[in-house]
């Protein structure tokens, strides 16, 4: 919502393409969990780091 404030007021970008932008910065989270899901599944990372990874990643 924040990048959405600054994208409209600053930029003078439409409500619509600004919506898209902070939906597309968010989605890296996204990413990170996909990729953090993977190595758990992988054997590459243990429960205990794949936990605290994950609240790392919440909590930004």
């Amino acid at each position: 919502t924040g990048t959405f404030a600054v994208a409209v007021d600053g930029t003078g970008m439409g409500r619509r393409e600004a919506a898209a932008l902070g939906v597309a910065m968010s989605a890296k989270g996204l990413v990170e969990l996909i990729v953090l899901n993977i190595g758990k599944e992988k054997k590459v990372s243990t429960t205990c780091i794949h936990t605290d990874v994950v609240n790392v990643i919440i909590s930004r």
